[in-house]
């Protein structure tokens, strides 16, 4: 589609402050023309709006018994009036304002079609009864005639910029099975393309992974060949595995930068970041939230991510009406102050728009990808991913995220945190050993991994497991670390399994503080081949503050080196990156 990589999408979330969620059924076309001027006048570029479904559909099947519930004698928009595309005129009408109002400012729209999701709250038709909104074969067929009502009725609308076919929908209630997600999204998104060829189409889920066993049901690659780009919506409050640190550290900056790249590695399709924010000042102060929100619209513009969508426009004075009554982390989220002011936040994204100005958005940073953080065949751990990720960018990498059916790179360095038996399948295994073997590098860090020949592989042999205590572990390291700056560094054991292992072949690199060995080296072929006996990134994941001053990230960095990436010689101290250097001004 046309706006892929031209423009950063800048933006906002949008319902109106005094209506929220019933913006539709109590329509002020002057609140939102004095919204829309003042998200424009902060240099934003796009807005994304909801048509909430059951305000948009509201109609009403027919039928002669109860013995006939799935055979409707007839179904009509409303209670008795006939309507054959079965939408709303009046909210049509509406629509068509709210289109107009986006022209006058120089919006462009993100319109999300079948809005059932907000804010913790589900506002379900009541035609739905009950039945599951993704494979009820009724319910699809309304939701299909929806879609194709919009895209047919606006497939020329230049104030359009792309179509969602719901709010986090997955949220709502599970598929049935993971190929219900599938198909409900190919059905929808394969009917809009069908009547409109101009428009993108994307599907705004939460937290989703490459498997299907997270939220819902839904799987990252099985919705991405139905879509034109991916969204995310990266809040550290919902990550998976609650980030444990303060706001205003190192790791939580990531977040977003993280789940892009997983989601283009995973699903091979441009990503944005539908939403994003700090949840209120019940989390963050003005201060602290604006210099999140500084550093997550720097490091998406680094990754080369579409753009972000703020969570969102204004506060809410809308306090006794679902779903705001029901959380106070819903009220105060906007850009503005009461007075209509720009607050800290607002101003940041002011700041964001000047600096896009200045430097349109550019993808050359892809070229400098030195390192691959691999997705497991099975069992994907988001937050080890993370950790893994975070620590190969504080080391001076910029790694990609990638699966395993994507093969590896002899280019890169492959990082394996916290590998389990199910993180390669044997054909894997043996593909990996023959690019280390061709002059690669692959680092494992142990949780339970079992491979063919890998005392070979490692330069090691396996004596047994070992589960150990919890607790602070200390650990010493070799000479060949300390020229990085590493001499030691501390972990806390959580319970997890150990490898005991006795050194074969393999340089020992680092050692716990009762000597056993902890890290190690080995030739294999022409590459080289890490070993981390204990799971470190699943460690790190649950120790609160610990970057930078825990310094395993400079153990990546000695990686990176050696792999033949462009890292620090020595890291005396953590060496911020550009995007992390402009978040701490």
């Amino acid at each position: 589609m046309s706006f892929v990589n031209s423009e950063f999408i800048l933006g906002a979330n949008y319902w109106p402050r005094k209506t929220g969620v019933r913006m539709w059924k109590e329509f002020d076309e002057y609140e939102i023309a004095d919204d829309f001027a003042a998200l424009s006048g902060l240099g934003l570029n796009t807005v994304r709006i909801f048509l909430l479904w059951e305000d948009f559909q509201n109609i009403r099947e027919f039928y002669a018994s109860q013995l006939e519930k799935h055979n409707p004698l007839d179904v009509r928009f409303g209670d008795w009036h006939e309507h054959s595309p079965l939408i709303d005129p009046v909210m049509v009408e509406r629509f068509d304002s709210v289109i107009e109002i986006a022209k006058r400012c120089n919006l462009r729209l993100i319109v999300t079609l079948l809005t059932t999701w907000m804010s913790g709250i589900v506002f379900e038709p009541a035609f739905v009864k009950g039945r599951n909104i993704f494979s009820d074969p009724s319910i699809l067929r309304y939701q299909t005639d929806y879609v194709k009502f919009f895209a047919e009725r606006y497939c020329s609308e230049k104030q359009i910029l792309a179509w969602d076919l719901g709010n986090e929908q997955n949220c709502v209630m599970p598929c049935e099975s993971r190929d219900a997600g599938w198909l409900w999204t190919h059905v929808l998104s394969r009917e809009i393309s069908k009547w409109d060829k101009n428009h993108a189409v994307t599907s705004g889920m939460h937290s989703l992974d490459n498997t299907g066993a997270g939220m819902g049901g839904f799987a990252i690659k099985d919705i991405s060949n139905s879509l034109d780009f991916l969204c995310i919506h990266p809040y550290t409050r919902f990550f998976p595995d609650e980030c444990p640190d303060r706001s205003d550290n190192i790791r939580p900056g990531y977040l977003a930068e993280f789940q892009s790249k997983l989601y283009e590695g995973i699903g091979g399709k441009p990503v944005m970041a539908e939403e994003f924010g700090t949840l209120g000042n019940g989390y963050m102060s003005d201060e602290c939230a604006a210099g999140y929100v500084r550093k997550v619209l720097h490091s998406l513009y680094e990754c080369g991510n579409l753009g972000a969508l703020y969570w969102c426009g204004f506060d809410f004075i809308c306090r006794d009406m679902p779903p705001y009554n029901y959380d106070g982390m819903e009220v105060h989220l906007g850009l503005f102050c009461e007075d209509g002011t720009p607050n800290l936040i607002g101003m940041e994204f002011r700041r964001f728009a000047e600096f896009l100005e200045a430097n349109p958005p550019h993808l050359s940073n892809r070229a400098g990808e030195d390192a691959m953080v691999m997705v497991p065949w099975r069992e994907e751990n988001q937050p080890v991913l993370f950790n893994s990720y975070v620590l190969a960018r504080m080391a001076g990498l910029n790694p990609k995220i990638a699966t395993v059916d994507g093969g590896f790179s002899a280019g890169s360095l492959m990082l394996f945190p916290c590998a389990t038996r199910r993180t390669l399948r044997i054909k894997d295994w043996d593909a990996l050993k023959q690019m280390v073997a061709s002059g690669g590098t692959a680092y494992f860090s142990f949780n339970g991994m079992q491979f063919p020949e890998e005392n070979e592989f490692f330069g090691i042999r396996v004596l047994t497991w070992q589960k150990e205590a919890a607790g602070i572990v200390s650990s010493r390291c070799e000479c060949d670390l300390d020229k990085f700056g590493l001499e030691d560094f501390s972990y806390m054991r959580t319970g997890s399994m150990r490898l005991i292992v006795d050194p074969v072949d393999a340089k020992v690199l680092a050692t716990d503080m009762a000597g056993a060995p902890l890290i190690f080296e080995h030739s294999y072929g022409d590459g080289l081949v890490y070993l981390v006996t204990e799971p470190m990134e699943l460690y790190l994941s649950k120790m609160p503050d610990v970057f930078p001053e825990n310094g395993f990230y400079k153990f990546y960095s000695y990686m990176g080196h050696k792999s033949g990436a462009t890292v620090p010689d020595l890291i005396e101290d953590f060496e911020y990156t550009a995007v992390t250097e402009i978040c701490l001004k």
